[in-house]
């Protein structure tokens, strides 16, 4: 631990300043955050969201006919109401939800879809199942092992769901999509990260360490170490914040819901709650996270000069952008960004989720690269000692 910390000392970067830098990334974020949600929910007044918690808290919980029969009887009656023309455009804040009976119609149409979708789910399911059982029996008298094995793998992901308890899901897409603050946290380690080893061979520091007990190879090992943690603490910092600012203004509830309770996810391959795919999302961030990291390091140990891995830090950025777009295997971001992973069901070619296949890709590599950074920097040291071993 001691070791750790020292590491943490000898970044070149002044503490004051990465703290700084620290909270002004973090202020953006939460201005960028909110600018979002506002843009979400432009089309809509205040009173029309006080309403719509309201109407929504009357049948919120364990599923039951009776709640579903009330919110059918209540869209009915406002169909007669606003269809039939029959209605009035003043104020009415004692007998409407909103306010207004325009808008309460509104209010009830999306309430009633939304219920439909959860007390509907278990036979959308269902379905999916025996259409997904006839194309693997089409596909095995057809000897296609590949898609017998989708269909099977579908059939199996999709047997015995259903939705136990309605909640409003209104947000959990919007937060999950969010991805302003993975912008962040890479320019961050960017800044912190590219003069990691550069710095030592511009100041010596390098040859001072062969000459210590521990040696160049446990620097690194601990410089390496330090770098994730500090990685994994601003990805939490940042996490934590998108979480607390999309459930202040959407009010998240039903953490134990499946996640398909959200219909973004309604094909999704996953069995676990939303509040479990909220650790889980965290965790394939991190993953992206580290990968995107260790490409950093690599780049520090490489280059001469720290502004040449800062340089090389901005364009491995980029590049992991046009990688998203031209083989997203081989980028960090969907991994940053799982809900283009995790919201339909997908089996790739090794008969793993896309999830998985992503997730076992990026830890490779993070791993190659490491492996990579101790063959450079150890043949880099030889060359820099005579006689160096």
């Amino acid at each position: 631990m001691r070791q750790l910390l020292w590491e943490g000392k000898k970044n070149p970067i002044p503490a004051g300043f990465l703290l700084g830098l620290l909270v002004v990334l973090l202020f953006l974020n939460w201005a960028v955050a909110e600018k979002e949600i506002s843009r979400l929910r432009a089309g809509n007044t205040e009173e029309y969201y006080r309403g719509q918690d309201r109407a929504y808290a009357t049948v919120e919980g364990t599923i039951t006919t009776a709640n579903m029969e009330w919110v059918v009887s209540e869209k009915n009656r406002l169909d007669t109401l606003i269809l039939g023309g029959d209605f009035s455009t003043e104020e009415d804040p004692e007998h409407t939800y909103t306010g207004y009976a325009y808008s309460d119609y509104h209010l009830f149409q999306k309430l009633y879809a939304d219920a439909e979708y959860a007390y509907n789910y278990g036979a959308f399911s269902a379905d999916v199942v025996e259409k997904a059982q006839d194309n693997l029996e089409l596909y095995r008298q057809k000897g296609s092992e590949i898609l017998e094995a989708y269909y099977g793998q579908m059939a199996q992901s999709f047997r015995n769901r259903w939705i136990p308890a309605f909640y409003r899901t209104d947000g959990w897409d919007s937060y999950f999509s969010y991805s302003f603050s993975n912008l962040l946290i890479m320019l961050f380690l960017i800044v912190t990260m590219a003069p990691l080893f550069s710095q030592e061979r511009e100041n010596g520091m390098t040859v001072r360490l062969r000459m210590t007990p521990t040696g160049v190879w446990w620097s690194r090992i601990y410089k390496i170490l330090m770098a994730c943690l500090s990685a994994f603490g601003v990805t939490v910092l940042f996490s934590v914040q998108d979480y607390l600012i999309f459930a202040n203004a959407y009010g998240f509830r039903g953490l134990s819901n499946p996640v398909y309770s959200v219909q973004a996810f309604r094909t999704t391959g996953l069995h676990i709650s939303l509040g479990g795919y909220v650790v889980c999302n965290f965790i394939m961030k991190m993953v992206g996270i580290w990968g995107f990291l260790m490409g950093l390091l690599l780049l520090s140990a490489t280059l001469p000069n720290s502004i040449l891995s800062f340089g090389s830090g901005c364009g491995a950025l980029l590049a992991s952008i046009l990688l998203q777009t031209f083989c997203p295997i081989l980028s960090c971001l969907p991994l940053m960004n799982s809900i283009t992973l995790c919201s339909e069901f997908h089996m790739t070619a090794t008969r793993m989720p896309l999830y998985a296949e992503h997730l076992l890709t990026q830890i490779s590599i993070a791993f190659l690269l490491v492996l990579i950074l101790f063959l450079t920097d150890r043949r880099r040291n030889r060359r820099a000692v005579p006689g160096g071993v």
